[in-house]
C-alpha cells in the first residue's frame, strides 16, 4: 500500500503525471460522450474540432518533454525534438482546420490545413528513423547457441518448420 501511495504522489508529484491524468480523464469523457450522448452531429464536430487541438498540444508537450530529459543520450533527444515539430505541424493543421470548419464554415473539400496534415507525416518518419536502434545477434534461436556447426542448426530449423507445416 505504501508503494502505491509514493507512485501516486511521484506521479502527481510533477505536470507530466497531471497532465497525462487530465489527458486520459479526458479522453474517457470524450469517448463515453460520442457513444452514448445525444448530441447532435454539429454539437459533435464543434466538440471534435475543440479537443483535437488540445490533445495535439498535449503530445507536442510530451515529446518537447522528453527531449529535454539529460538522461536520454543525444540522438535520442534528437528524435523527440523531432517529434515535437511533427506533432506542432500537427497541431498547426487542428487549429487551421477549426478555422475552416467552425469559424468559417465553407466548404471543406480542400484547404490550407491540408499542406500541414501532409507535412507531418515526413517529418514523423525522420523522428523515428533518428531514435538509436539495437543490432540484433547473429541468430535468435537458442538452439543455435547449442548447435555443433551452423549446417545441423539450419537443418534442425528446416525440419522443425517442416514439421509445423505437416498435415496430421
Amino acid at each position: 500500500m505504501t508503494r502505491a501511495i509514493n507512485f501516486g504522489r511521484s506521479w502527481l508529484g510533477e505536470w507530466g503525471g497531471w497532465l497525462t491524468t487530465g489527458h486520459g480523464l479526458l479522453m474517457i469523457w470524450f469517448v463515453m460522450w460520442l457513444l452514448f450522448g445525444a448530441a447532435s452531429a454539429e454539437q459533435k464536430t464543434l466538440v471534435t474540432d475543440i479537443l483535437q487541438p488540445l490533445f495535439c498540444l498535449g503530445a507536442v508537450s510530451f515529446a518537447f518533454r522528453a527531449s529535454r530529459q539529460k538522461s536520454l543520450d543525444d540522438r535520442t533527444r534528437r528524435a523527440w525534438k523531432i517529434l515535437s515539430v511533427a506533432f506542432s505541424v500537427y497541431f498547426i493543421a487542428t487549429v487551421i482546420w477549426f478555422y475552416y470548419e467552425i469559424i468559417v464554415g465553407g466548404e471543406l473539400g480542400l484547404t490550407w490545413a491540408d499542406p500541414f496534415y501532409f507535412a507531418c507525416y515526413p517529418i514523423v518518419l525522420a523522428g523515428l528513423l533518428t531514435f538509436p536502434m539495437v543490432r540484433s545477434g547473429r541468430s535468435r534461436f537458442p538452439s543455435c547457441r547449442t548447435c555443433p556447426g551452423p549446417d545441423r542448426c539450419r537443418r534442425r530449423i528446416s525440419r522443425s518448420r517442416a514439421s509445423c507445416l505437416r498435415p496430421r
